[in-house]
């Protein structure tokens, strides 16, 4: 058995198992993308049961440092690259300059950003519309002038 552990630790073996193999991940000495052992080469290096070994690959799973792809075998995760972020990120110098937060973190970043800000109005409704959906309309509604006004709305863009 090669666990850093000694014959004392009281942890089960699935966890001793699973934190050794974790270590040589966070160590690099399994390095992003390789394949781990087969779980018959975990349990005959730790001689455990495949029972054990099978557990150990489910808590590196589930801590999301391993990936299994069926038919292919479980290879260590490869990990984003963490974004650290300035405390004047959100600053009062930086909204106000004008440049919306959004953008100026993806021009920093490297990429573009678009901010579509629709505008929102009160209207009347058509009279129409109305009847179709089985309002009252409103009295004094030229539904022929919003119609005129949408249709040039709509020619506009």
């Amino acid at each position: 058995m090669t666990t850093a552990s000694g014959p004392t630790d009281a942890r089960p073996l699935a966890v001793r198992v699973a934190d050794d193999l974790r270590m040589r991940i966070e160590t690099a000495d399994l390095a992003a993308g390789q394949q781990l052992p087969t779980l018959d080469a975990i349990a005959e290096q730790y001689r455990s049961s495949l029972a054990v070994a099978r557990k150990a690959m489910e808590l590196l799973r589930a801590q999301g440092l391993v990936v299994t792809r069926q038919g292919k075998g479980t290879f260590v995760r490869g990990r984003a690259r963490t974004r650290r972020h300035g405390i004047d990120r959100y600053s009062r110098s930086r909204w106000r300059s004008g440049t919306p937060i959004l953008t100026g973190e993806a021009e920093k970043q490297g990429y573009h950003a678009d901010q579509v800000i629709r505008e929102l109005a009160e209207v009347t409704r058509r009279a129409d519309n109305a009847t179709l959906l089985g309002a009252l309309p409103h009295a004094g509604v030229d539904s022929a002038a919003i119609v005129d006004d949408v249709e040039a709305e709509r020619a506009a863009r």
